[in-house]
């Protein structure tokens, strides 16, 4: 089998990155039989985040020619190590950085450009830097079907077989290590409790929930992300904000803890690729309340047990009060269908495989 020199580029390293957690830090976990290097357009590791010593780390900052000679590095080193190197692109800002970066080094057919996010919905700016690290990568691949399907279809005909969906996962063997120690979610969950994690941005629609909280006055909501100033004076002026806890930014140990006590996940979320943080949410076993767009719909056409529903306040009223009038027994059924259903058919190992193809054609 061909030695394999995996070199991820990613814009920054957070406690929340996908592109850093479910590929770097798992496959480091997991043993996975390939060298590893993560490339960084930051300056900086924060401290709630550990990368392995078997990873190696090039922070970059924002400036190419600290990539170049980074990237000529590893070159080397692979070939004293006899492995072939694959760049793994994660981001349209590092992509473009590494394409500028890495000219005349004969990098580009060893790339595979992952696209997190969806793009219809998204500003001209977004599309046009999209469809570039796209069609300068010999792969590229968008993290649902639906991301897919609506992709620019003139990208897709160019690329053809290139181009394909490779769905996200969840990583169950992370969610099972961080809730182990923690009392069973069917003995701790509360249905008063619901819970939403992400960047507090427009796109994420946060707000709608909060006003949600006007009509449901023994819930509380708690919103794991950036605290943002606009969301804080919503819950002052509603009246809410002792039932509106914003948890900030939290390492991913305090955010399952959290996700055990509660028993509904909310997403209002007007853009996703393929949300992660719902599937991990379903795999601790809350139960789903997501708005209608395509990625939530994905989600559940593979889990079958919940709807989506229309961004209609008399909607989610209705379906988050009917689920917090469930008997117990209902509910730890309910949620141990849910749990079940995601860790078959959303799994990371059936995720990382596929990726695996992909990395074993671009070493030919």
């Amino acid at each position: 089998m061909t030695k394999l020199c995996i070199v991820t580029i990613v814009d920054s390293i957070s406690v929340t990155s996908m592109p850093v957690n479910e590929f770097v830090l798992y496959r480091s976990r997991m043993n996975y039989p390939y060298r590893q290097v993560l490339v960084s357009c930051s300056g900086d590791v924060p401290e709630d985040v550990d990368i392995p010593s078997d990873v190696q780390l090039f922070l970059v900052g924002g400036n190419t020619n600290k990539m170049r000679p980074a990237l000529r590095q590893v070159i080397n080193e692979c070939k004293e190590r006899n492995e072939e190197i694959i760049i793994h692109l994660h981001a349209q800002k590092s992509a473009i950085k590494f394409f500028l970066a890495s000219v005349g080094l004969k990098l580009r057919k060893k790339t595979l450009f992952t696209i997190h996010s969806s793009y219809s919905s998204r500003n001209l700016k977004y599309k046009l830097s999209s469809c570039l690290c796209s069609l300068l990568s010999k792969y590229s691949n968008c993290v649902s079907h639906v991301a897919y399907a609506e992709y620019s279809p003139m990208v897709k005909r160019i690329k053809g077989e290139r181009m394909f969906a490779i769905q996200n996962g969840v990583d169950y063997e992370r969610v099972q290590d961080a809730t182990r120690r923690l009392p069973n979610h069917n003995e701790a969950f509360d249905m008063f409790k619901v819970v939403c994690i992400g960047r507090m941005i427009p796109i994420k629609n946060q707000q709608f929930l909060i006003r949600l909280m006007k009509h449901l006055p023994e819930t509380e909501l708690i919103l794991i992300g950036k605290e943002d100033v606009h969301m804080s004076a919503l819950a002052r002026e509603l009246g809410v904000d002792g039932r509106v806890k914003m948890k900030g930014l939290l390492p991913r140990d305090e955010v399952f803890r959290i996700l055990n006590e509660c028993g509904i996940y909310v997403s209002a979320s007007l853009v996703e690729g393929m949300p992660v943080s719902v599937l991990e949410a379903m795999s601790v076993g809350l139960i789903p309340v997501l708005s209608d767009i395509p990625p939530h719909q994905e989600v559940s056409n593979g889990c079958s047990l919940f709807n989506t529903l229309p961004l209609i306040e008399k909607d989610w009223l209705q379906t988050i009060r009917t689920y917090q009038q469930l008997s117990r027994q209902e509910l730890i059924g309910l949620s141990t269908q849910i749990k079940d259903s995601i860790v078959r058919n959303f799994s990371l190992e059936s995720m990382h495989k596929k990726y695996d193809e992909i990395y074993e054609l671009l070493s030919h």
